[in-house]
């Protein structure tokens, strides 16, 4: 369950605990509330997202998981 002070993202993740981080982005534990379990979430920095190469590698990534 998410702690009643997590940052919610997209109405669905409360965020948890930073796990890493790159040049991509940071990966954090998270609750999703509709599955109702813990998940791996990746944020993307914004700066990644307008970059086109970066959010193919990054879709590739995620198909790849």
């Amino acid at each position: 369950m998410p702690d009643k002070d997590s940052t919610i993202f997209s109405q669905r993740y409360a965020l948890r605990d930073l796990i890493g981080q790159g040049g991509m982005g940071k990966v954090y534990v998270a609750w999703d509330k509709l599955l109702e379990r813990e998940v791996a979430l990746k944020l993307i920095h914004k700066e990644t997202s307008s970059d086109l190469d970066m959010r193919q590698c990054f879709n590739r990534e995620a198909r790849a998981i």
